[in-house]
């Protein structure tokens, strides 16, 4: 389906926090994506200081910017992801590039049902604080305004390749829902984008994520299908129940090796890509298999997170390791997590 060799897909995310979270001096600060320099905070009404860094094939250089930004003014911060609950939206996206296939709308179809298949696998790549959950919302109440469920419900959603259509080339006629992943329409000079709302985690961990999710959304797209769960809805809506709620009792990687009722499932010659097995018991052992199905090089600062993830332990998640995400961009040998797993392999 792909008529070149360049990257099938951009991406971008979007950088929010509390006030209280920061320091006052970070409070004038944003990336500007032209100059790779911190100028200032744009406030797009879901939530009181966001920039949107993106859309990139690779925006790992211009974090590292911000990285190196924050850390010569002193203004890091500890990422707290929430302030009881409310205001840290950090939300991700992904772009099929118009420039790369045939046939577009086709890859689309292909790119975004895999991604909602496959979001809640992911989730440890996208949730800050693995001890207690996304943002603290499922202890808050369903209909909460801080309640993760309410701004990222779970998408149990698959669309039709009419419906696709639809939405890429009328990019600004639809309105975008409040699910964990989702279509955001066009504004301005931002293209119509696959949104993962979900997410809460600090760039160095999502962005890791993110690309984890292109490579297998890729491989799909060549192979010409989406992954695609037996007992799809069902299946979601305990995987969703897990990392939502039940993370927030237990811990998120706790939860993902609990039993899911009935067993994880993906249809005959509808399995994940480059994975042979299709049924599963838990979560964290469908996560494990695409981490080796896809691995990362060792040494890389890809594989940082990765081997964190493979972990499996709740008290070394990002929550506590602050210092280690923004100086995420450290040379081979100079970094380390501040409470971990040793971190070369």
């Amino acid at each position: 389906m792909r008529h070149n060799g360049s990257s099938p897909f951009t991406h971008g995310m979007e950088i929010e926090q509390f006030p209280g979270a920061c320091p006052r001096e970070v409070r004038n600060y944003t990336m500007n994506n032209d100059r790779g320099e911190l100028t200032d905070w744009h406030n797009d009404m879901s939530g009181p200081r966001e920039t949107s860094i993106g859309a990139y094939k690779n925006c790992k250089t211009i974090l590292n910017r911000f990285y190196a930004d924050t850390r010569d003014e002193d203004i890091t911060w500890d990422w707290h992801a929430s302030h009881e609950g409310a205001g840290a939206g950090s939300h991700v996206h992904l772009c099929v590039a118009g420039d790369v296939f045939d046939d577009p709308i086709t890859a689309w179809t292909i790119s975004y049902n895999t991604v909602a298949e496959v979001f809640p696998f992911l989730a440890p790549f996208f949730c800050h604080n693995w001890e207690e959950g996304f943002r603290d919302g499922s202890q808050r109440g369903y209909g909460s305004s801080l309640n993760v469920e309410h701004w990222a419900e779970g998408q149990l959603t698959r669309y039709s390749q009419d419906s696709i259509e639809s939405h890429v080339n009328r990019p600004r006629s639809f309105n975008r829902s409040y699910n964990s992943v989702t279509f955001n329409p066009a504004a301005g000079n931002k293209p119509v984008t696959i949104e993962l709302r979900a997410n809460d985690a600090h760039p160095a961990m999502a962005l890791n994520g993110l690309l984890l999710i292109r490579r297998l959304t890729g491989r799909a797209i060549e192979g010409g299908w989406s992954p695609k769960l037996e007992n799809h809805r069902a299946t979601l809506e305990a995987c969703y129940e897990t990392i939502y709620r039940r993370a927030a009792d237990v811990g998120l990687l706790t939860a993902m090796k609990e039993q899911i009722p009935g067993g994880i499932t993906f249809q005959e010659d509808r399995g994940l890509p480059g994975i042979d097995k299709r049924e599963f018991d838990t979560m964290w052992e469908v996560l494990r298999a695409i981490m080796v199905a896809f691995p990362q090089t060792p040494g890389t600062w890809r594989k940082r997170s990765h081997i964190l993830v493979r972990s499996g332990r709740d008290e070394y998640g990002p929550q506590n390791n602050p210092d280690a995400l923004w100086n995420f961009d450290a040379p081979r040998g100079e970094f380390e997590w501040d409470h971990g797993p040793e971190q070369e392999d």
